[in-house]
């Protein structure tokens, strides 16, 4: 019967995440009675974000496979980090991301453009040449 009874009445939910109703800055705190208010932050500096010349990309497909393609570049040691202007070689990283790519084009099959699958297609091409040059010089 108790639980008939509880199941009647329902229950409450109260959200305690740290934020403030959706404001960059604010935070959430439980008042003494455990029920959420809104607290105010001071104000913090915001940090300059170095100015690109080119646009954001958009969200895609085809941009997740140049983002993985541009990744493993950067981990066959082709493209050099632009903020230390080194490069660094991790060919078991890069290998795991070409991999990658691979099972994003094997998953999709039959749902992909033909523009997409042509992109995977020179995409993985390109990077295991790359890959086997490395490689090789490795040795």
């Amino acid at each position: 019967m108790a639980d008939k009874e509880d199941s009647e009445k329902g229950f409450k939910i109260t959200d305690r995440r740290r934020f403030a109703g959706g404001e960059v800055g604010g935070t959430e705190e439980p008042s003494p009675k455990g029920e959420p208010r809104s607290v105010e932050s001071e104000p913090s500096e915001k940090k300059e974000e170095p100015s690109s010349s080119l646009p954001p990309m958009e969200v895609s497909f085809s941009s997740l496979i140049l983002s993985l393609s541009t990744s493993a570049l950067f981990q066959l040691g082709i493209l050099e980090d632009p903020e230390t202007k080194q490069s660094h070689r991790d060919l078991s990283m890069a290998e795991q991301t070409i991999d990658l790519i691979d099972l994003l084009g094997k998953k999709t099959q039959g749902n992909l453009t033909s523009d997409e699958k042509q992109l995977i297609e020179s995409v993985l091409y390109d990077l295991r040449m790359k890959f086997i040059e490395e490689t090789r010089r490795k040795s």
